[in-house]
């Protein structure tokens, strides 16, 4: 009987596995001794939805900055005559604080790949996405009434939109960002 020949794996496959290596210790030292170096080389290395999830956040942030801005300067904290038309000050300060919040917490989450920033920067976004609804809701019931604010007649609608649009997408690609992660991807 005659030796068997040696079979090596092609090329690509020990480069593949080497780079599975390498992201299997990445993670290992991320994750156990918290080493920054190795957790920034993972998130420079990693998913680009991450960065497009911040992005979208951003980007929510400024037209609801723009749409607080045009609240304040135009009715300001004070109550007026209708009471469903009525945002209480807690209401109007919350949903921005939650939404900031939860932004750091997802910025936190890109400079040390933690999973569990990740998440938490999703239920804080939970909290906002809430009060937002909440905020649009009664927006919608009262805009153009006689007893609505002065500001809730001079919001411009596509910044409105715009604010909800790019908060729901922002909401689904965090919500996907977070699930990829904790998978292990």
């Amino acid at each position: 009987m005659g030796a068997r020949p040696v079979v090596f794996p092609p090329r690509d496959s020990r480069r593949r596995n080497a780079r599975t290596l390498r992201a299997r210790r990445t993670r290992a030292a991320c994750a156990e001794r918290h080493d920054l170096v190795a957790c920034a080389r993972r998130v420079r290395g990693g998913s680009p939805v991450r960065i497009a999830a911040l992005v979208l956040w951003i980007a929510t942030a400024w037209a609801g900055l723009y749409l607080l801005v045009i609240w304040l300067s135009r009715v300001g904290v004070r109550p007026w005559a209708d009471k469903a038309a009525r945002f209480s000050f807690i209401l109007i300060c919350a949903h921005p604080a939650l939404a900031a919040t939860g932004l750091g917490l997802w910025v936190a989450y890109l400079a040390t790949a933690q999973v569990r920033l990740a998440w938490a920067a999703f239920g804080v976004l939970c909290g906002a996405a809430l009060l937002g609804f909440t905020m649009l809701a009664r927006h919608l019931a009262v805009r153009g009434g006689r007893h609505a604010p002065q500001a809730a007649r001079h919001f411009p609608g596509y910044v409105v939109a715009a604010h909800v649009s790019v908060g729901v997408a922002t909401f689904t690609v965090v919500l996907i960002t977070a699930t990829i992660v904790s998978r292990g991807g």
